[in-house]
């Protein structure tokens, strides 16, 4: 599997936006973060594209909490999107990237009054209602700035088709949204056109995340449709502006993965969006979507170095080695939590002859396991090896534990490579620290 501008160079070594892997290693070090920046752009282009031709009002904003960092958003920006963000730091990252207000929707699915006062003084363009209390909490933020704020109201469907649970945002057994079934998403509608301080631009729902199939998304557009028609007997005037899509489609992590388009899932939301939610809209309604793992997670790179091979048991072709590498689950944690996969490669030999039954491990003091049983051709100490598909709630879900060092992230595009996020130091790690 080769991803983005992924390609075997002809010294037989993997290069990714025209630069050698093994090159970057030495300049950058390892552990190292490396996102194709051609890549994230061309993905960009993909969603913006495929609503703009199915719709011709469209709201495409980056799930900041994929990969959170200025360089980030700042290309998000500069490819047309706007960003959602869930708390403070993001959006005080998305501030600084440059990013009008107008353009930032906060999440979250409890937001303290400082969270609130913070959105609402620095312009949001639209908070998200994730509970009832929350209602009044911000419109005493708004009144508190002499503003009135917009909100989108996140409702919670109920539809089929989403059987993993570490995926799922919708149903009764899970903390986010307005349910629809059991009234909370109508009470919410009520409250907030109630308050004087706010104004109601739209409805959001959010379903799950690595979806390769979007009937769920037709069931859910149906769903607010439903949610709206109710509402409008309540009061007949109420025709939102913006109706959001969030959650995504899911990326490859297994060769044998084969997502679905974006045309299709294009088609999925805008053509239910169309027949089911806009006659209930605004005249100019947009529609909104929320991609943030799928610009992302193909063009990231993990680079580890090979620091120590254990041999576990008497030979045999089965016996398995233990690979130590020079990072571990403080730089990526996704398989401790989350069972995640990722295909792994050998630098200088990525599709070489498979010689050695390897479990990739890191040097955490305590199983840290990050890549179980991997045929791999064999591999010596100081080898380079690649973690493909490595680009989305990596570097977000990085730690300090046990006092490791967080690794750089490096943009490469056209045989560059720029430094986005640097290496830290032991001094950032002491900055937040005070004696006795």
């Amino acid at each position: 599997m080769l991803l983005g501008t992924q390609h075997v160079g002809g010294d037989g070594v993997l290069r990714i936006g025209g630069c050698s892997t093994l090159e970057l290693a030495a300049e950058h070090g390892t552990p190292c973060y490396l996102y194709d920046e051609a890549e994230i752009r061309r993905m960009c282009r993909a969603y913006v594209d495929a609503f703009e031709a199915r719709w011709p009002r469209i709201d495409v904003s980056y799930a900041c909490k994929a990969f959170t960092a200025p360089a980030m958003m700042e290309l998000a920006l500069s490819e047309g999107l706007g960003l959602e963000v869930v708390s403070v730091g993001e959006m005080s990252m998305a501030l600084h990237s440059g990013c009008p207000p107008e353009l930032i929707t906060y999440h979250g699915t409890y937001k303290t009054d400082a969270d609130l006062d913070f959105a609402v003084e620095h312009d949001c363009g639209a908070i998200v209602v994730d509970n009832l209390d929350e209602i009044g909490r911000i419109a005493a933020a708004a009144v508190r700035a002499g503003k009135v704020q917009p909100v989108m109201v996140r409702v919670n469907p109920t539809v089929g088709g989403l059987d993993d649970p570490k995926f799922r945002t919708v149903g009764d057994e899970t903390k986010f949204g307005l349910s629809i079934d059991h009234g909370a998403a109508a009470e919410a509608i009520d409250r907030v056109l109630a308050e004087p301080a706010l104004r109601v631009d739209g409805i959001h729902f959010h379903l799950s995340s690595q979806l390769h199939e979007f009937t769920p998304y037709r069931q859910a557009m149906a769903r607010v449709g439903e949610v709206l028609a109710d509402a409008q007997r309540r009061h007949p005037d109420f025709r939102p502006r913006r109706v959001v899509a969030g959650g995504g489609r899911g990326v490859r992590y297994y060769p044998t993965d084969a997502p679905p388009p974006v045309e299709e899932w294009a088609d999925a939301i805008a053509g239910t969006f169309a027949e089911a939610v806009a006659p209930l809209c605004a005249d100019d309604v947009r529609l909104g979507i929320e991609p943030g793992r799928s610009v992302v997670a193909e063009s990231g790179l993990m680079l580890y170095t090979v620091g120590t091979i254990k041999a576990a048991g008497p030979p045999s072709p089965d016996r398995v080695h233990y690979v130590i590498v020079d990072g571990g689950l403080s730089d990526n944690p996704r398989h401790l939590m989350y069972g995640a996969h990722h295909e792994v490669k050998l630098a200088r030999d990525p599709f070489g002859e498979p010689e050695m039954l390897a479990t990739i491990c890191g040097r955490h003091s305590e199983p840290d396991i990050l890549f179980p049983d991997r045929r791999l051709p064999a591999l010596r100490i100081g080898d380079v090896i690649c973690v493909q598909s490595a680009g989305a709630y990596t570097v977000n879900m990085a730690s300090n534990y046990m006092g490791f060092l967080r690794a750089p992230v490096v943009f490469v595009k056209d045989g560059e490579s720029r430094v986005v996020v640097r290496r830290e130091r032991v001094e950032d790690l002491l900055a937040t620290s005070l004696a006795l």
